[in-house]
């Protein structure tokens, strides 16, 4: 499971150290907003190792896949036979996320192996939506003094101690929107 931030961000975050006995739980907590931020948009934002993923042909000339940063080939199983003519969409951009080529019907007879995922590197404002997140979760587990804003995140209570935190809270869904895969 991919981690969109990590300690020191959500300290750098707080302008403040996390106690080393807490550090466990936040890694944890980091787990669950990525995860939660992979569930929201649809993506996920790291790169995989080589790794074959089916598809099922549907007898057109297109095929839309998961995000792909990187082909090594394709193979149509009832064909028995390699697919090298095929064009990859976007074409000057990543990640590549349609296949143009020839795609006979059938299940799970298309087989990408590849290098899957958004990016080689988490973007900086999914690593600053998930630092905030987390840093969410942490301040509403240590006390509700000075708490400006409280608020439920999936199964998470989160919680922050000025306006400028809660700004930037409400800020997550227009950031995680920009990524949402339709």
């Amino acid at each position: 499971m991919p981690s969109y931030t990590t300690i020191e961000e959500i300290e750098n975050y707080l302008k403040e150290e996390i106690e080393s006995g807490q550090e466990e739980q936040v890694e944890k907590w980091i787990e669950a907003m990525s995860d939660y931020i992979e569930k929201k948009t649809g993506r996920v934002f790291t790169k995989s190792e080589t790794e074959e993923r089916l598809f099922d042909g549907v007898g057109l000339r297109e095929l839309v896949i998961d995000d792909l940063l990187e082909i090594e080939k394709i193979e149509v199983s009832d064909a028995e036979m390699d697919l090298d003519d095929y064009y990859l969409y976007p074409a000057n951009d990543l990640p590549k996320t349609l296949i143009k080529g020839s795609f006979p019907e059938g299940e799970q007879n298309i087989k990408i192996t590849g290098k899957w995922g958004y990016s080689e590197e988490v973007p900086e404002n999914i690593k600053f939506a998930c630092s905030v997140l987390v840093a969410g979760i942490l301040q509403h587990s240590i006390s509700h003094e000075g708490e400006i804003q409280s608020e439920r995140v999936g199964d998470w209570q989160i919680s922050y101690k000025s306006d400028a935190q809660w700004q930037d809270f409400k800020k997550i869904d227009d950031v995680l929107d920009e990524y949402k895969r339709y």
